[in-house]
């Protein structure tokens, strides 16, 4: 029996325009009934099961593949961090879209909990009645732009994956990017030379890091609100300032990486650590072992991760590893990750998380740095969820190409779709949006995944040219920019006056300026006219 499916995004639209539907599947055509949309309640989809030999996405990794394309400002990124927190619906309210799927034995329902009751859908399989899609879904967010983060904070609370690198080329898990290395595009070359570095933190300080747990909770506690809770955490802190002159060496630098993980981790954690550093029962001995025992096993009190202990331990083989085999790329790091331990991917994004790890690329382009990025990210994230045992995922990956080569764009969807195949085992179904500006992206997009965000609608730009891709898909009737056809119409209104109204002068530069066209038959075209206009 099939696991449960989205099928479909169904949302409304600004300005009063007719609702659309997302679709997900080559199986099934959603069409909305928008007659009605304004004057009724909620607006039909019709599903209808597409009768075909062989899917257009049956060859591929992932279920669906979608390519989301519009003018500046049409909503293509919304509608992508729309999508991701819809679909794993951790709080109902943040909602935007309604989903359609299709349960275990082939029934079709509408699940629009949270979101104002706008549809319904009518077909032969379809459910009348509403039902919520429970199956556990994951959803991995990816942008190249900068201008995002507002927006992006909303995903880290709704439960999606934001897998974008923060700015500067040291924040990436290169732990993630190396164990990824056999999976990385064969076809670029770049990629086998790209040498990488690191800067490993084994000794953290502890009285800069009781600082500035101090600045936190100051800011996090403001004078005059829960005092007695203040003050009891203002003398927790000021014990360990103490104990720590007591610890050995190896001590004051775990206890000051759980200074630093609670911290990260927010107030509530941070003052669940300092309460159990001040319960500890024992009294104070040679080198306080109360702490230092503690510290060792410690783990966050709700959530599985490494302890401190482990993450320093392997840290500290790390670096004698390096030492000894002086690693420069990807699979060279990747050998000496594995030999360190087999197990050590949580252990080392952890590290990375804390900033006890930093990666850093060496002589690469920006565009080959968000090349490496972008698969660093998308492995981390893949990983993740098969880790939690999430066998449903949706990846959601805007202009993922804005830095790429126009070569390079052209395998840009196949280097994709082969990178997902490596992790495509541990998932039930994938589904794959993209959005883009790219002409070549666009004409490489498998026939009717091409979704018009102003319209609403799938379009076919595949295999198009790109003077065609620019009408057809862009509405965009000229090729050339509008620099380029002020000068050609400078040109052609010169030719076309009468020639007693001419300077030598004016004859010269138009000369000069048809002389430096690109193109050689228009060139020779223009020249001719021009040869023909002064003969006469």
């Amino acid at each position: 029996m099939a696991p449960p499916i989205i099928l479909a995004l169904a949302f409304k639209r600004r300005q009063g325009k007719a609702p659309a539907v997302l679709s997900l599947t080559d199986d099934y055509e959603f069409t909305v009934d928008g007659s009605n949309h304004k004057s009724s309640s909620t607006t039909a989809i019709k599903v209808r099961k597409i009768p075909h030999i062989h899917s257009r996405t049956s060859d591929l990794p992932v279920d669906s593949i979608t390519v989301v394309y519009g003018e500046n400002g049409e909503g293509k990124t919304a509608l992508l961090l729309d999508a991701c927190q819809s679909v794993v619906k951790k709080f109902y309210d943040q909602r935007q879209l309604s989903i359609i799927w299709r349960d275990e034995s082939g029934i079709i329902h509408l699940d629009d909990e949270g979101v104002r009751k706008a549809f319904r859908l009518e077909g032969p399989e379809t459910s009348q009645k509403k039902k919520q899609f429970s199956h556990k879904f994951g959803a991995i967010f990816y942008t190249t732009s900068p201008f995002e983060s507002n927006r992006r904070l909303r995903l880290q609370s709704s439960g999606t994956i934001d897998s974008t690198p923060k700015s500067g080329t040291a924040s990436y898990s290169g732990a993630a990017l190396c164990l990824a290395a056999g999976s990385l595009p064969k076809n670029i070359p770049f990629i086998r030379r790209a040498k990488i570095g690191i800067d490993i933190e084994t000794s953290v300080n502890i009285q800069t890091e009781i600082e500035s747990v101090s600045t936190f909770l100051s800011s996090n506690h403001p004078k005059g609100r829960r005092s007695s809770k203040v003050s009891s955490l203002g003398m927790a802190l000021d014990r360990l300032r103490k104990d720590a002159f007591d610890l050995s060496p190896r001590s004051r630098t775990l206890l000051a990486i759980e200074l630093r993980r609670a911290r990260l981790d927010g107030a509530k954690a941070l003052d669940m650590l300092l309460y159990e550093l001040s319960d500890r029962k024992e009294k104070p001995m040679a080198d306080n072992r109360s702490i230092s025992r503690f510290l060792r096993y410690h783990a966050s009190a709700y959530e599985k991760r490494p302890t401190a202990n482990q993450i320093l331990s392997i840290l500290i083989k790390l670096r004698r590893s390096i030492s000894a085999t002086a690693p420069k790329g990807l699979s060279e790091y990747a050998r000496t990750l594995r030999s360190v331990s087999p197990n050590i991917s949580p252990i080392l994004q952890e590290a990375e998380r804390l900033g006890l790890i930093n990666w850093k690329f060496i002589e690469l382009s920006s565009g080959q740095v968000a090349l490496l990025l972008l698969f660093a990210s998308l492995s981390s994230a893949l990983n993740n969820f098969a880790d939690r045992n999430i066998r449903s995922a949706l990846i959601a990956i805007d202009e993922g190409e804005m830095f790429m080569h126009p070569s390079w764009q052209r395998q840009y969807l196949r280097d994709i779709l082969n990178f997902i195949s490596r992790y495509r085992r541990d998932f039930d179904h994938i589904h794959l949006i993209l959005a883009t500006h790219s002409l070549i992206v666009a004409g490489d997009t498998p026939p009717n995944r091409l979704f018009d965000v102003k319209s609403g609608s799938m379009q076919n730009g595949f295999a198009l040219g790109p003077k065609e891709l620019l009408d057809r898909v862009y509405g965009v009737k000229d090729f050339s920019g509008s620099m380029a056809e002020n000068l050609y119409k400078i040109i052609t209104n010169f030719l076309s006056q009468p020639r007693s109204n001419d300077s030598a002068e004016a004859e010269i530069e138009i000369r000069s300026l048809i002389d430096q066209i690109a193109s050689r038959e228009l060139r020779e075209y223009l020249l001719t006219e021009l040869h023909m206009r002064t003969a006469r």
